[in-house]
């Protein structure tokens, strides 16, 4: 056997090696995000809770959950293991399931930095405490992170040759990454 013959083997057992990790994976997240947040939604709707504002974040970010469980995990599945281009079928579903999967993947962690600051100990960001608030802020931060991320319409589309979706080589790229740290990574964090 030459050695071109036995890299071109090793290859394609590492990439059936990754197709069946990205299955086991995305099955048990799949499985084990739909009791989570099942439990979740039980136990954040419990009469004792209802008049708590920080269970409003926490359900918000459950809600947020089940859609990155049940919409992004999926989409992914099919992608990286099954080999559909879902993103791929035309400009306008490139752009508007990339804006959708990056508004639900961040909205999750900005909930969860809202509930910080209800549980705050300082007596001014308490004073703020209260489920009118909690409803409004809510709103808000799904308005602002939607619109934080409003360059996907505009900057993603499908590449020629490619059956995917992406940004086009340059700053954009630079950008994308940049922006995500900052939105995704370190803003959340931050405001905890």
């Amino acid at each position: 056997m030459s050695a071109s013959g036995a890299n071109t083997t090793d290859v394609a057992l590492l990439i059936h090696v990754k197709i069946l990790f990205v299955q086991y994976w995305s099955y048990s997240m799949i499985s084990l995000g739909l009791v989570g947040h099942t439990f979740n939604i039980y136990v954040f709707t419990r009469p004792s809770l209802r008049s708590n504002p920080c269970t409003r974040y926490f359900l918000a970010s459950t809600i947020c959950g089940i859609f990155i469980i049940f919409v992004n995990t999926p989409l992914r599945l099919m992608t990286a293991a099954y080999g559909i281009q879902v993103f791929g079928y035309s400009v306008v579903t490139c752009k508007l399931l990339t804006y959708l999967l990056f508004w639900s993947r961040t909205l999750p962690s900005w909930f969860i930095a809202l509930a910080s600051i209800d549980r705050s100990r300082s007596v001014s960001l308490r004073t703020w405490s209260s489920l009118r608030v909690a409803c409004w802020a809510n709103l808000i931060t799904t308005i602002v992170v939607g619109l934080a991320y409003i360059y996907v319409l505009f900057d993603y589309t499908t590449l020629p040759g490619s059956a995917g979706c992406s940004l086009a080589q340059g700053s954009a790229r630079s950008f994308n990454g940049i922006w995500n740290l900052i939105i995704f990574s370190l803003g959340p964090p931050l405001i905890m």
